[in-house]
């Protein structure tokens, strides 16, 4: 007789902000650089002009010190902006969210889950265009509800969370812009 196969059990879930955040960010820093470029291409020669006794190599030397440097602050902020993505995730266990954020400074917020009542996810056309979404989890002990910001796939996401905490009751409701609530 075949041994029933038993689902494996999982101690915590991470959760990251959607990618797609990742990615606008770095398109972002690409076109402020790119009109930067162009800005220079296009003002450049009108704005400085060349004393004498200055030679080509002089100025060539001087163009390529300021790409080399642009390149630089460009590859700084490239890279600031990957490591801040990676570095902040929620980590969910059973009987608490911690949000884990910070490059240099490693922070860490615990949030207590065992009342949590209800989950509602709230997600807008760029939401449901780019699948992520906002998970509110609502705990009447605390104050504000927790808020999980910007996760990719909510509705899956929802199913896992829900899989933690067992005091949810009924169903998730998911929110829609204008006030259109849906279960």
């Amino acid at each position: 007789m075949a041994k029933a196969q038993q689902r494996p059990t999982v101690s915590y879930l991470i959760i990251r902000k959607s990618a797609v955040f990742l990615a606008a960010q770095l398109l972002t820093i690409e076109l402020v650089f790119l009109l930067a470029a162009v800005l220079f291409l296009w003002a450049g020669p009108s704005l400085v002009t060349v004393p004498a006794g200055v030679t080509p190599p002089v100025i060539v030397g001087i163009g390529v010190t300021a790409a080399l440097t642009s390149l630089l602050i460009k590859l700084i902020l490239v890279l600031g902006a990957i490591l801040v993505w990676v570095n902040e995730f929620y980590e969910i266990r059973h009987g608490e969210i911690l949000h884990h954020y910070g490059v240099i400074a490693r922070h860490r917020q615990v949030y207590s889950t065992r009342d949590v009542k209800a989950m509602v996810i709230d997600q807008d056309m760029g939401g449901r265009l780019f699948r992520y979404g906002t998970i509110h989890l609502h705990n009447p002990a605390l104050e504000a509800p927790i808020v999980l910001e910007h996760i990719p796939n909510p509705n899956r996401c929802q199913t896992l969370i829900a899989e933690f905490l067992p005091e949810i009751e009924g169903k998730t409701t998911f929110l829609r812009p204008g006030g259109v609530a849906t279960s």
